[in-house]
């Protein structure tokens, strides 16, 4: 072991150096470094090379380095990293630069790597005659091949058979042999100097682990295909030339050669590689033709078929299939039955699974490859039992076909074992690996000590794996301003002020804005809004705030005001921030703007976002800075492996070489250790231990367990059980109970709050299980044992104790017995398709029947709007739409919505006719109606939960309504206009090939003439039109233009 306590505490000097620079520290406050810190580079070159030594003699793929030279590699290229920004010795940065990027290679931190090489230019010699060129053009990966005259030197024959032997081995899969270049490493030993010497015992070692770890070379015995089939393959697509550690534990594990299983890698570790190899491979071995990726959020599923876009883009007889939010049965069938010669991809969320289920079972037996991604959800309180019963699904249809691969995977499954056991019946894979590293993490505190009476803030770096450690401090970081008064003022303001998170949170946002991307994280989208707020009102008050938008590239952040302005107008927080060049992301953001925003930081045209936990919900940008408030999320503690999702985001590899956790409440530090205030501290303690995580649950199962809280030292429990026997005997009591329930727990905080929490999740599980039951039924005369069979397939039975087994076989039970006595044959196909649990179907079904003539009277979509949106509001889950006071005002929103009208033109209207919303807050009553109501009920409320309604509707009317095929499909397209609130079809295809903004896609389809609307003629109709196309949307953000180029 070269590297001894001493050593590490170099490190740390030289570390805490490094970041007073980052940090802008004065000159005069930064901390002296021993002098001896600069000897640790012959520990760290001896470092590099004993690593090239040992892997130049490597003779199998791939290579394994040892944990003990893995830890000395880690602390090298963290080393070199450091002193390069340290500045401790400035005449030899960019060497210093080259030597932490081949340490960075050699402890396959890859991307990391490449952030360094990147940072050198070719040309640079370092007196190695041509050896520290050619290491610089391996690493940098993807870049054109170097000058052959910066070769020419004494070992320029040697260096050209090299380079020759390594293009030739991608071009044209020539065997390379090695033992050649021993001639080169000799001549260097006997004629060359140190440099020379430790430089090409590098360069032959990184040579050989791009050649040995290359995926022409791998993924043969990986996935038992020919070699010739690969390199066929691999020749015509976007290049992959190395397989990085996650992908090898994938081949390891004998998943690119069909092997089912539970896998666990660290967000931005190459799992999506990892996924298109998987399914490549599948398709080369022709195991199958179809592989369907499951994910549960819209914004990850299209940043998977983006991704595989890419991946697969030169493959002609390849097909990426991305269903829209509300697929006809025309389109979903064609979907999946106009491409069986092809190789093909679909992706979507459970939702849409589980619709294409209904509809066509043919899937399952086309399927010869299922990934479930971000397979952590069973718990999702909202769709955590439609996600599990959709696997259980697969997994009783499965069972048995040992030719067809299930995939779980995720970054935060602490029960792989588990997952494993119930889904694959203990025979899959298990892959979970925590040590994989894509970038370094630093977590810092800031502190402006106890009463926040010092005059300069700090920052406190402690040891991710041991947060009782202090690794090292950075002084001065925060210094505090005067702000302007206003008008009569005179209570002088400061900025950051003291106690006020968010300023920090601010402040370091403007700081380090040079230094690479700034999230501020938010508990909710209401603390994001007021961030943008705050942004806006320091700036008034003459606090220069200039530098954010100085970093946005090409104007794109009043393209993108332009944007906001077009849909929200100009009165709002949104739209004056993203001129200011601060952008947000939440779920109260229209799904086009948030693909702008989301574009603009993924390519570095903008820096600061403030968001919410949508930005973990598998959005891949790259973040350098997260800045973290509070250990909590919507009013409520974070979950650990939530948390861990989340700061994961940072540092991403191949963009940064390090990602800086950085908790903005000044008082957790300094208090640490008082017996009153210690608990904060060891909240964010807890939450930074991965060991914490909790295990994946099932609320199937969570419904017959007991519910209890603690008020002060008394427990209670609340007797949920007894409400599932109400809701299926006696509606009203069941009714009544919760109310009751509700008044005594008034005066218990935290029980009305456990309460309403397990309420929501004991419905959404219940009308889950009454759909899935429903759909059984209607599918299948057998299916009263099918439901048994189906409920022993589920994660909360294979969780469950002999009693749970029991109790849950009991409340299956409970809603078969209800369906077989109270719903006719007939009415179980109808409620099978709405898809609004038993109760709900029932009552709209009277409803129906009650008004079919009013249905047959109906002219136009008008009138079926005034119909209809007494339902909608019934209905609708969406608590906004509820809260309208003038109920009446809802149906003429939505008309205005389905026009195309923009949010600002429909906020107007409701201020002219004095629209009002109940308000929760004590006291008052109702409150005008605000922008963000607006948009919540428009995109959440009519684009989502109401549109559930009305296809609910539809299917109903189909039933019960005599010769309803025209007012059928008037409800069909009410629902797509909904969904987009778009005015016609036309808009809603252009909305749904990429151009997603309601304003947009309305502005290209004003210029479009196409006969025969469907998405083919949509794409080439544009494409002619390209250059009128381009004029438009060079006004609108960058993200239009690019969905313009991959058409």
């Amino acid at each position: 072991m070269l590297i001894e306590d001493h050593s590490k505490y170099l490190l740390k000097k030289t570390r805490a150096k490094s970041k007073m620079f980052e940090y802008d520290v004065p000159l005069d406050e930064h901390i002296d470094v021993e002098s001896n810190a600069i000897d640790l580079l012959l520990i760290t070159i001896g470092v590099i090379g004993n690593s090239s030594n040992n892997i130049w003699k490597s003779e199998t793929a791939p290579i394994i380095v040892s944990e003990e030279d893995q830890k000395e590699l880690e602390f090298s290229s963290r080393f070199f990293d450091a002193l390069f920004q340290s500045k401790l010795e400035l005449r030899h940065q960019k060497y210093y630069l080259l030597l932490g990027s081949i340490a960075y290679y050699f402890s396959d931190m890859i991307g990391s790597s490449m952030v360094l090489s990147q940072k050198l230019e070719f040309g640079d010699n370092f007196g190695s005659s041509g050896i520290a060129v050619l290491i610089e053009y391996f690493l940098k990966g993807k870049q054109d091949k170097p000058d052959i005259e910066l070769l020419n030197g004494k070992y320029q024959d040697e260096l050209m058979r090299l380079l020759t032997d390594y293009e030739l081995y991608f071009e044209q899969k020539r065997d390379v042999d090695f033992t050649f270049f021993e001639k080169l490493k000799n001549k260097v030993y006997s004629e060359g100097t140190s440099r020379e010497l430790l430089l090409v015992d590098a360069l032959l070692a990184i040579f050989k682990k791009k050649i040995l770890h290359s995926p022409q070379n791998l993924m043969p015995g990986f996935s038992n295909i020919s070699s010739e089939v690969w390199h066929e393959q691999l020749g015509v697509q976007e290049k992959i030339t190395e397989l990085w550690p996650a992908q090898i534990k994938f081949g390891i594990e004998g998943v690119f050669d069909g092997n089912s299983g539970v896998i666990q890698m660290p967000t931005s570790s190459g799992k999506t590689t990892s996924i298109a190899l998987t399914i490549q491979s599948a398709f080369l071995s022709g195991r199958t033709n179809l592989a369907v990726v499951v994910a549960p959020f819209r914004a990850l599923c299209k940043e998977i078929s983006d991704d595989l876009g890419s991946y697969f883009k030169a493959n002609s007889n390849f097909v990426l299939s991305q269903l829209s939010d509300i697929p006809n049965t025309e389109e979903l069938f064609g979907t999946i039955q106009l491409h069986e010669e092809k190789m093909q991809v679909i992706v979507l969320t459970p939702e849409k699974f589980l619709y294409l289920l209904r509809n066509d079972h043919t899937i399952l037996e086309r399927m010869g490859l299922v990934i479930f991604d971000e397979a952590h959800l069973f718990d999702d309180g909202s769709r955590g039992a439609d996600y599990e019963l959709l696997l259980s699904t697969i997994k009783l249809y499965l069972d048995g076909k040992k030719d067809i691969q299930k995939l779980l995977i995720s970054a935060v499954i602490p029960n792989p074992e588990e997952l494993n056991n119930w889904f694959n019946n203990g025979s899959g894979q298990i892959i979970a690996d925590n040590t994989i590293k894509s970038s370094e993490k630093t977590v810092a505190f800031s502190d402006w000590g106890e009463s926040g009476k010092s005059k300069n803030g700090i920052l406190h770096f402690i040891n991710p794996e041991n947060m009782n450690e202090e690794e090292f401090f950075v002084p001065r970081v925060v210094e505090t301003s005067n702000l302007e008064k206003k008008g009569k003022e005179r209570k002088q303001r400061r900025f950051p002020e003291y106690g006020k998170t968010s300023d920090i949170g601010i402040y370091f946002s403007i700081k380090l804005i040079h230094n690479g991307g700034v999230a501020i994280f938010c508990p909710t989208k209401v603390v994001a809004d007021n961030i943008l707020k705050r942004f806006i009102e320091i700036e008034e008050r003459g606090y220069d705030i200039s530098t954010l938008s100085r970093f946005c590239k090409h104007n794109e952040h009043e393209k993108v005001g332009r944007l906001i302005e077009h849909n929200y107008g100009t009165e709002n927080e949104i739209y004056k921030a993203a001129l200011r060049g601060i952008f947000v992301h939440h779920a109260g953001i229209s799904n086009g703007i948030r693909n702008c925003v989301e574009y603009a930081i993924k390519n570095n045209l903008s820096r600061c976002v403030v968001c919410t936990s949508t930005l973990a919900q598998g959005v891949n940008l790259p973040i350098k800075y997260l800045i973290v408030p509070s250990f909590y999320q919507a009013g409520k503690e974070f979950k650990v492996r939530d948390f861990h999702n989340l700061i994961g985001r940072t540092g991403r590899a191949g963009k940064y070489t390090e990602g800086s956790i950085i908790f903005s409440d000044s008082t957790v530090y300094p208090q640490r250790f008082q017996d009153r205030n210690r608990w904060k501290f060891e909240k964010y303690t807890h939450l930074l231990e991965t060991g914490n995580s909790e295990k994946c649950s099932s609320n199937i199962l969570k419904i017959v367990q007991q519910v209890s809280f603690k008020e002060g030292a008394i427990t209670y429990t609340v007797p949920f059980k007894v409400l599932v026997e109400f809701r299926y005997s006696d509606k009203a009591s069941y009714r009544e109970t919760i109310e009751e329930w509700r008044k005594v727990l008034q005066s218990y905080k935290v029980g009305l709050e456990t309460f309403e929490e397990r309420l929501s999740i004991l419905e959404n599980t219940l009308e889950a299980i009454e759909n899935y039951i429903l759909e059984s039924f209607a599918a299948s005369s057998e299916s009263e044992q099918d439901i048994k069979v189906i409920l022993g397939q589920t994660f909360g039975y294979f969780l469950a104790n002999d009693e749970e087994k029991r109790e849950l076989i009991h409340l299956f039970e409970l809603v078969q017995e209800y369906i077989l006595n109270n719903i006719s044959e007939n009415d179980i196909s109808i409620f099978s398709k709405a898809q609004l649990g038993v109760f709900q179907s029932e009552e709209l079904n009277n409803w129906v029947l009650s008004k079919v003539e009013l249905f047959n009277s109906s002219e136009n979509e008008q009138d079926l709007i005034r119909l209809i949106f007494p339902q909608l509001i019934r209905y609708s889950e969406n608590n906004s739409i509820k809260k309208v006071i003038q109920e009446e005002e809802i149906a003429n929103i939505l008309m205005k919505w389905i026009a195309g009208e923009s949010y600002f033109s429909i906020l107007e209207y409701c201020k002219q006719n004095r629209v009002t919303v109940k308000d929760n807050r004590p006291k008052a009553k109702q409150r005008d109606i605000l922008l963000s109501d607006i948009i919540e009920i428009c995109d959440n409320g009519f684009g989502y939960s109401a549109i559930m309604v009305v296809n609910a509707i539809a299917e109903i009317v189909a039933a019960v309504v005599p010769n309803s095929d025209v007012i059928r499909k008037k409800l069909n397209l009410l629902s797509q206009k909904m969904r987009y609130g778009l005015p016609d079809k036309k808009a809603i295809l252009v909305y749904e090939i990429g151009f997603s903004d309601r304003v947009v896609a309305q502005r290209i389809g004003e210029v479009l003439f196409v006969l025969n609307l469907n998405k083919a003629n949509i794409k080439s109709t544009i494409k002619e039109n390209k250059v009128t196309i381009t004029e438009i949307l060079s006004a609108y953000p960058s993200y239009f233009e690019h969905v313009l180029s991959e058409l």
